[in-house]
C-alpha cells in the first residue's frame, strides 16, 4: 500500500499547527508547508470531519488543532484521508477472497498479522512525537544537505530542519566560514576540531579515487542551552571531482535519505542525455562532409570562421555535452555547404555572369535548395549504409536531424517557416552532372506524415530541437552577412562583443551606490524609505551571489522601491562574476519606460559606447555625429554590438521567435548574456505557459540570465510540469516591504463609487469635488477619455490628457507639469500604469484587474510625503472589450476576495488563481494544449511558433496626418518630414545600410505625425499611399488643442484606433 500526496500533506498540516498552537491561515500554511492553496481546504475538510483540526472563517480565519498533540496518532490522520487503510482486500470489512477461502488461506493469515502490526505502530506515533521528540530522538529531526560547486567555490543549503542554518548559509559567504561557525555553534566541544577538519573545503578532494568519495564521520550534536547535552549525529560528504560537486549531509538518521542527493544525479544525467543526443546530430555533419568532400574557396572559410565561435563558446561552457572540435569544425564548415548549390550552371550564368554555354529546359538558377538536396542526399546514403548497425531511434536521430539541417540550409536567403518547405523545394532538384541514387529514398521516406509519426516516436526535448536549428540559421546568416561586408567593404569586423573590465566603473562610484555600501557598514544612517530600499538593494545582491549557477531570478518589490538601481546591480553582479556574460539586454514593453531609463543610464554609462537604445522609434547613430560610417552604425545595430542593449519585448520575442532573417541576426549574441525583463505581468496571459517554457530552454542551452521584475509578479514557473529548480526569488519576504507603511498605506482605497455603473456625467461630479488638487483619472477605452477630457475642460482650468497616441515630448511636457507646485487634473489611459514617473494626489481608475490597480496606485503620492490621499475606483467601460480572454477580468474589485488581496498586497494568491487556469487550460485536449505548441517545435514549424507568440496582434494601417506641432519653441511642419522620408525612401543611389541608418534618424520627428487605423475603414481615409503609409496633407483641420481629434477624422465611436 501507499500512501497517497495528501496523507503526506494531511500530516504536515497537523504536526505545523500543533508546532504553532495558534490559528493559522490557508495562505500561511499553503507557503510554509509549499502546498497549494487550493488544496489545503480540501485536506482540512477531511480533517475537521475527523475532528482533529476546528476551523474559523473570516479575515482573520483558519485552522487549530481540536485536540491536544499528544492525543492524536499518525493512524488517525492517514485514515481520515486515505480510502483504506487495508493492504490486501481481504482485510476490508467483507473479507473477499478471490479463491473463497476465508477461513483456511495461510495468506490471509500473514496480511493480518502485517496488517495489526502496521495499525499498531501508526497508532503508537502521536503528533507529539513527531514535533517533539522523547529521550530517544524521533528520527529526522536534526537533518542538513549542503551542496557545493567545487570549481566556483559557492556553496547552498539545500534542505535544513531549521530556519537558523539557511539563514547562516544566506549571510556568510564562504564554505569555509560557514562550517567554523556550525561547528563553534552546534558542535560538542571535544569535537569541533574533528568535525571542522573532516568538513574543511582544503580536504574535499584529497583521496579521491576515479575522481570520486564517500565517506562518513559520527560526531556529537549539542541539543539545547546546556553545552552537556548532546544526540549523536554522522556527517557524510559525497564528492565527484568530475561534476565540480560535493554534497554533504548532517542527520541523526541511521540510514541517510538519498532523495536528495539522488535527484541531483538525475536530473543533472537528464539534462547531459537530452545535450548528448543534440550533439550526436551535430556529429553527423562530419561524415557529411567527408562525403562531399566539397569546401568552397575565398571568402567563405570566413563565414566558418564566423559561425565556429558561436560553438566554441557552447563548447566552453558546457563541457559535460562532450562537443569534439571535429564537431565544431563539422558545424562551421556547414556554412560553406549552405551555397554548395552554386554549382547550379545557370546560377552561375545568370547571376555570376559567367559565359556559359548551356542547353538545358531548366530555368531555375537558384542555389539555397540545391544546396539543401546535395547536403540530404549525403545524408541519406551514409544512413543507408550505415543502417545495420544503428538501431532504429539512432538511425531516424541521424536522417531527420540530416532534414532538419538541410531544412536551415534551403532557407538561408529567405525566413524560416515550416518544415513542409524543404519537401516542396528540394524534391525535384537535380544535381548537375551529378548522379541521383537516392530518389527512392525520398519517395520512401521524405514525406509530411511519415516526418511527424517517426519524430512523435523519438525522444527529443522539442523546444530544444528548435532552439538548435534556430541557432544555427543565425549563425549561417549572420556570418554570411558578416563575410559579406567583409569582402565587400574590406573592412575588419568583431564578431565577439569585448568584455569591458570597467563598465560598471562609473555606477560603482555613484553616490547611490557608495551610500548604499556605507549604510551596509553602519558608516551613515539614511531616511527610512532609503533604508528600505538599501535593504532591498543588499538583500538581491546576496540572494544572488548564493546562486549565481541559476538561471532565472525573480525580482517583486513594490513601486518606488528602486528596481531599475537594483536590476542594474544584479546584472553588474553576474557580468563581473561570470567570465562568460558579455552583453545585458534590458526588455521594457512600453517605450515610454524605456525613455526614461535611457535617462537613468545616462548618468552611469556612455552611450554609443556603453550601451545603445534600439526600438522603433530611436535612431541608428554612433558617438560620432558626423562623418558617420553607415555599413558600421547599422551592422552594430542589427547585431546588437553593444555591452548593454535596452530595447522592447517586440524586439526580444522577434529574436527568440521571429523567422525572418534580420530578426534572426542578433540571435547568439544573446549566447552569455544577461536578460532583465521588466513588467513581465504586461504580457499577454494567454502566451504565459509557452512564455515560460521557452525561456527556460533558452536560458539552460544558451546561458542566458533571466532576471524578471515588476512589482506585480506572477510565479510563471509553476506553470512548467519539471520543477527544477532553475528560479530564485532574490527577496526572500517581500511582504514585510508591502505591508511597510511606506509602501503599503501611501493611498487610501475607496469602493463607493463600484456600488452603481457609472457614467460619463456622474464621473465628472466626483472629480469636481477634489478641486484644487492634483488628479489622475484613467480609463480603459481612449474614446471615454477623450470625452471626459473635453467634459472637464469645459468646467476648469489646467486640465490635460495623455494617452498612446500622444508623442515623448507631448508626454514629457505633461509630466514635467505635474511636478509644479499647481493643481492640474490629467485624463489618461493605461499609458499612465506603467513606469511613468508623476506623482499625484488623488487617483480615479476605471477597474480592469488588480495588477493593473496595483500600477496605478504607483502614481499616487508615489513619494510617500502626502498625507490623505485616496485611489477611488468606478465601473464605466466593460474591459472585456478591450482585454477580450483575458483571465485575470473574472477578479475586477467588484470581487471582495480582490479587494482583500489589494489591500494586503496578495498578489501572489490572485496570480495562483490564473497560473492554475493556465496550466489546466494546457492541458485541455484543445488547439491550447501545450503538447501542440511543443509538436511546432519538434516539427520546427517557426511559422506558427511565430504566430503563436506574437505579442501584439493588429491588423492596421498608418496615416501621416500634416500639420505643424511646436516643440519646445521649434516649428515642426509635417510635409517637411514627410519629403525627406519620401526622398530617402525613394532614393536608390545610396545603399541599403545608409537608407536604413537615415531611415530611423528621422523616425522619432516622423512618428510625432503617424497614427494607426483599421483597414476595415478603408473608405475613410484620406490622402494617397506613399511610402507604406497614407498621406494626408490638409491634417490641420483635424488638429484641436495641438492633438490629433479622432472624432473629427472618423464616425465618433468607432473605435478604429489603436
Amino acid at each position: 500500500m501507499q500512501l497517497k500526496n495528501s496523507t503526506d500533506y494531511a500530516i504536515r498540516i497537523v504536526c505545523y499547527l500543533a508546532a504553532q498552537e495558534r490559528m493559522v491561515s490557508t495562505s500561511e500554511l499553503s507557503r510554509k508547508l509549499n502546498v497549494s492553496a487550493n488544496y489545503v481546504p480540501k485536506i482540512a475538510k477531511k480533517l475537521k470531519n475527523a475532528k482533529i483540526v476546528t476551523a474559523c472563517e473570516g479575515t482573520n480565519g483558519g485552522y487549530m488543532l481540536a485536540k491536544q498533540p499528544e492525543n492524536i496518532s499518525l493512524m488517525d490522520i492517514i485514515s481520515c484521508v486515505e480510502e483504506t487503510m487495508a493492504i490486501n482486500r481481504y482485510l476490508e470489512e467483507d473479507r473477499f477472497c478471490s479463491r473463497n477461502l476465508e477461513d483456511t488461506c495461510k495468506t490471509h493469515k500473514i496480511l493480518l498479522s502485517l496488517q495489526n502490526t502496521y495499525n499498531n505502530k501508526l497508532e503508537s506515533v502521536k503528533v507529539s512525537d513527531v514535533i517533539r521528540p522523547g529521550e530517544d530522538e524521533y528520527f529526522g529531526r536534526f537533518y542538513v544537505v549542503l551542496k557545493l560547486n567545487l570549481k566556483e567555490k559557492s556553496y547552498e543549503c539545500v534542505y535544513s530542519h531549521i530556519r537558523e542554518v539557511y539563514e547562516k548559509v544566506r549571510k556568510t559567504e564562504s564554505y569555509e566560514e560557514f562550517i567554523s561557525q556550525y561547528v563553534e555553534r552546534y558542535v560538542y566541544a571535544s569535537d569541533k576540531k574533528m568535525v571542522h577538519d573532516f568538513l574543511s573545503s582544503e580536504g574535499l578532494e584529497e583521496r579521491l579515487v576515479d575522481g570520486c568519495m564517500e565517506k562518513d564521520l559520527p560526531y556529537r550534536r549539542i541539543t539545547g542551552k546546556d553545552k552537556n547535552e548532546y544526540v549523536w549525529m554522522e556527517a557524510k560528504k559525497y564528492i565527484d571531482a568530475n561534476e565540480n560537486t560535493a554534497i554533504i549531509t548532517l542527520h541523526n538518521e541511521k540510514i541517510v535519505q538519498n532523495t536528495v542527493i539522488k535527484m541531483e544525479r538525475e536530473l543533472i544525467k537528464k539534462e547531459q542525455d537530452m545535450a548528448k543526443q543534440y550533439w550526436d546530430m551535430v556529429s553527423l555533419l562530419t561524415t557529411v562532409l567527408n562525403h562531399n568532400q566539397i569546401v568552397e574557396s575565398g571568402y567563405q572559410d570566413d563565414i566558418s570562421f564566423y559561425t565556429k565561435q558561436v560553438y566554441l563558446q557552447l563548447q566552453k561552457n558546457y563541457p559535460e555535452y562532450g562537443i569534439t572540435d571535429e564537431e565544431i569544425s563539422s558545424v562551421a564548415h556547414l556554412a560553406p555547404i549552405h551555397d554548395i548549390g552554386k554549382i547550379n550552371p545557370l546560377f552561375q550564368k545568370n547571376k555570376m555572369n559567367n559565359d556559359l554555354k548551356i542547353e538545358t529546359e531548366n530555368t531555375d538558377d537558384t542555389h539555397a535548395a540545391l544546396s539543401a538536396r546535395i547536403y540530404i542526399d549525403s545524408v541519406i546514403e551514409m544512413v543507408m549504409k550505415e543502417k545495420t548497425r544503428l538501431n532504429r531511434e539512432n538511425l531516424f536521430i541521424k536522417l531527420y536531424s540530416g532534414y532538419f539541417f538541410g531544412y536551415i540550409i534551403s532557407r538561408h536567403h529567405t525566413k524560416l517557416e515550416t518544415l513542409s518547405n524543404l519537401l516542396d523545394s528540394i524534391k525535384n532538384k537535380k544535381i548537375p552532372q551529378i548522379s541521383d541514387p537516392q530518389s527512392n529514398v525520398y519517395e520512401m521516406q521524405l514525406n509530411q506524415n511519415n516526418i511527424e509519426k517517426v519524430l512523435e516516436s523519438l525522444k527529443v526535448k522539442e523546444i530544444n530541437m528548435y532552439i538548435l536549428c534556430k541557432l544555427l540559421y543565425s549563425c549561417i546568416v549572420t556570418a554570411d552577412f558578416y563575410a559579406t561586408y567583409d569582402y565587400m567593404s574590406g573592412k575588419d569586423i568583431k564578431f565577439e562583443i569585448e568584455k569591458q573590465d570597467n563598465l560598471f566603473e562609473k555606477y560603482e562610484n555613484s553616490d547611490l551606490i557608495k551610500n548604499i555600501r556605507k549604510y551596509a557598514k553602519k558608516e551613515i544612517e539614511l531616511e527610512e524609505i532609503n533604508k528600505l530600499r538599501s535593504e532591498m538593494f543588499l538583500e538581491t545582491e546576496s540572494n544572488l551571489k548564493n546562486n549565481l549557477e541559476k538561471n532565472i531570478f525573480y525580482l517583486e518589490a513594490p513601486t518606488g522601491a528602486g528596481k531599475t538601481n537594483m536590476a542594474i546591480n544584479l546584472a553588474r553582479v553576474l557580468y563581473k562574476t561570470n567570465k562568460d556574460i558579455t552583453s545585458i539586454h534590458y526588455i521594457f514593453p512600453f517605450n515610454n519606460i524605456i525613455e526614461q531609463t535611457d535617462k537613468t543610464f545616462q548618468k552611469y554609462f556612455n552611450k554609443y559606447e556603453d550601451y545603445v537604445v534600439i526600438n522603433s522609434v530611436s535612431a541608428m547613430t554612433s558617438d560620432k555625429n558626423e562623418n558617420l560610417d553607415y555599413e558600421e552604425v547599422y551592422t552594430k545595430n542589427i547585431f546588437n554590438q553593444y555591452p548593454i542593449i535596452i530595447t522592447s519585448h517586440i524586439n526580444l520575442f522577434n529574436t527568440l521567435f521571429g523567422t525572418g532573417k534580420e530578426k534572426n541576426y542578433s540571435l547568439y549574441n544573446y549566447i552569455n548574456s544577461v536578460v532583465i525583463l521588466d513588467e513581465i505581468q504586461a504580457y499577454s496571459n494567454n502566451i504565459w505557459r509557452e512564455m515560460i517554457e521557452m525561456f527556460d530552454s533558452y536560458a539552460k542551452l544558451l546561458n542566458i540570465k533571466f532576471i524578471i521584475m515588476s512589482a506585480t509578479l506572477p510565479r510563471l514557473d509553476r506553470l512548467l510540469d519539471e520543477k527544477i529548480s532553475n528560479f530564485v526569488t532574490l527577496i526572500n519576504d517581500t511582504e514585510r516591504y508591502y505591508k511597510n507603511d511606506l509602501f503599503g498605506k501611501r493611498v487610501n482605497l475607496n469602493y463607493d463609487l463600484l456600488t452603481t455603473k457609472m457614467d460619463i456625467q456622474t464621473l465628472t461630479e466626483e472629480i469636481l469635488k477634489h478641486q484644487g488638487k492634483k488628479i489622475l483619472i484613467e480609463c480603459i477605452k481612449k474614446d471615454t477619455a477623450e470625452e471626459l477630457y473635453k467634459n472637464l475642460k469645459e468646467k476648469i482650468d489646467n486640465v490635460y490628457i495623455m494617452t498612446g497616441d500622444d508623442n515623448k515630448y507631448s508626454r514629457q511636457n505633461i509630466i514635467e507639469k505635474t511636478k509644479k507646485d499647481m493643481a492640474i487634473v490629467l485624463v489618461a489611459t493605461q499609458t499612465i500604469e506603467a513606469g511613468v514617473d508623476i506623482d499625484m494626489d488623488i487617483g480615479f481608475k476605471d477597474i480592469s484587474f488588480i495588477d493593473s490597480e496595483e500600477q496605478f496606485l504607483g502614481r499616487i503620492n508615489r513619494s510617500n510625503k502626502k498625507k490623505g490621499c485616496i485611489a477611488y475606483f468606478f465601473d464605466l467601460d466593460d474591459a472585456k472589450t478591450i482585454y477580450r480572454k483575458d483571465k485575470r477580468l473574472q477578479y475586477n474589485l467588484n470581487k471582495e476576495v480582490s479587494k482583500e488581496w489589494i489591500k494586503n498586497k496578495k498578489f501572489e494568491l490572485f496570480y495562483n488563481k490564473i497560473l492554475q487556469q493556465i496550466k489546466e487550460e494546457a492541458e485541455e485536449y484543445t488547439e491550447k494544449n501545450i503538447n501542440n505548441f511543443k509538436k511546432y517545435c519538434k516539427l520546427i514549424n517557426y511559422k506558427k511558433i511565430e504566430d503563436i507568440m506574437q505579442l501584439i496582434k493588429t491588423n492596421t494601417i498608418d496615416i501621416f496626418i500634416n500639420y505643424t506641432i511646436n516643440i519646445n519653441g521649434k516649428e515642426i511642419k509635417g510635409s517637411d518630414i514627410f519629403d525627406k522620408y519620401i526622398k530617402i525612401y525613394k532614393d536608390i543611389q545610396i545603399s541599403y545600410s545608409e537608407k536604413k541608418v537615415k531611415l530611423s534618424q528621422i523616425a522619432e520627428e516622423l512618428n510625432l505625425f503617424i497614427y494607426s487605423i483599421n483597414p476595415n475603414k478603408i473608405n475613410l481615409i484620406e490622402g494617397e499611399l506613399l511610402g507604406g503609409m497614407y498621406y494626408v496633407d490638409d491634417g490641420e483641420k483635424y488638429i484641436v488643442d495641438g492633438r490629433f481629434d479622432r472624432s473629427k477624422y472618423l464616425e465618433k465611436g468607432d473605435e478604429l484606433f489603436l
